[in-house]
């Protein structure tokens, strides 16, 4: 009889399983709730990598970071043509577990795996993880799946007339209340200070705009439109029709880009952009600058009213 005990002395070793095998399961689960966490709710599709911020601002910053490693997931799978992560194999399926590795590890994990590569890779990685927490900690957007964010805007700014408006943004920046979150009702008297003090007429204080019922009429016309571009879907063409004077006319058609662009920049303020701190009393930038933000745009609307004279 041939009895080999071969098996017995050299027991065939298991194949040590690779950091991508282990993370297999993770990676398809991440995969899957990256898409969901980013689909069109009208389609029911995974938003395309070009997606506007504004025309989705009910996406989070989590949200966000899972576009854009959705798209990278996607365009390796499509690469290698496989419909999961865990179908990767070889070179791709390092890569996969590279890109994922900060997302689905943890602590314990990444610990381990931020000692077992080199020092520039770990702060790359250390980064990436450090900006996935923080936006997973940060407050939910303020958008509804609902609505759009010009809607969101003018939600949160609902309930108030111009003027009281005004007075609440007043007694703010009086206060030195924070000013980087909706409402911001400070955007009216502060641009109207702002104005004041290049046209040699007040300090360069952001909370020395006088009260609401001693401002000019120009003044007054500038609080209204900054109203405006806060509180509704500007539609450019009904606003004019509030303003007199000629329909063709130059000044109102300026007046036109200024709410637009006020209203958009309001609305990044409202998804997280940050504001200058402290407010900027000096000369507002041009608008084909690429660093425009509300407190610049709601200066030059005010500039332009002051400008236009009684209407």
């Amino acid at each position: 009889m041939n009895d080999n005990r071969n098996w017995r002395l050299f027991p065939q070793k298991k194949p040590r399983q690779t950091l991508a095998e282990k993370l297999a399961d993770r990676m398809d689960a991440f995969f899957d709730a990256c898409a969901d966490a980013i689909a069109d709710p009208h389609r029911g599709k995974p938003m395309g990598p070009r997606a506007s911020r504004l025309a989705c601002g009910w996406l989070s910053q989590a949200d966000w970071i899972r576009h854009a490693t959705y798209h990278q997931m996607q365009s390796l799978m499509n690469a290698e043509g496989v419909f999961t992560p865990s179908a990767l194999a070889g070179d791709a399926q390092i890569r996969m577990c590279s890109l994922l590795a900060p997302y689905v590890m943890d602590d314990q994990e990444f610990d381990d795996l931020l000692r077992a590569v080199p020092a520039p890779r770990q702060q790359e990685l250390s980064a990436v993880r450090a900006t996935w927490l923080a936006a997973l900690a940060a407050p939910p957007s303020p958008v509804r799946k609902s609505e759009d964010t010009c809607q969101a805007l003018a939600r949160l700014h609902a309930g108030t007339t111009p003027r009281d408006s005004y007075e609440r943004g007043r007694q703010a920046l009086r206060r030195g209340a924070e000013y980087d979150k909706p409402p911001f009702d400070f955007l009216a008297p502060y641009a109207i200070a702002r104005v004041h003090v290049l046209s040699g007429v007040g300090p360069a204080d952001p909370a020395a705009a006088p009260a609401f019922d001693d401002l000019r009429d120009w003044d007054k016309l500038s609080v209204t439109l900054i109203h405006k571009s806060l509180t509704r879907r500007v539609h450019i063409l009904e606003d004019m029709a509030d303003i007199g004077g000629d329909g063709d006319n130059y000044a109102k058609a300026q007046l036109a880009t200024y709410l637009q662009t006020l209203q958009n920049a309001a609305c990044g303020h409202m998804l997280g952009d940050p504001l200058p701190n402290p407010l900027p009393m000096d000369k507002p930038r041009d608008l084909s600058s690429m660093l425009i933000d509300m407190c610049n745009d709601a200066t030059l609307l005010a500039r332009h009213c002051q400008l236009m004279g009684p209407v």
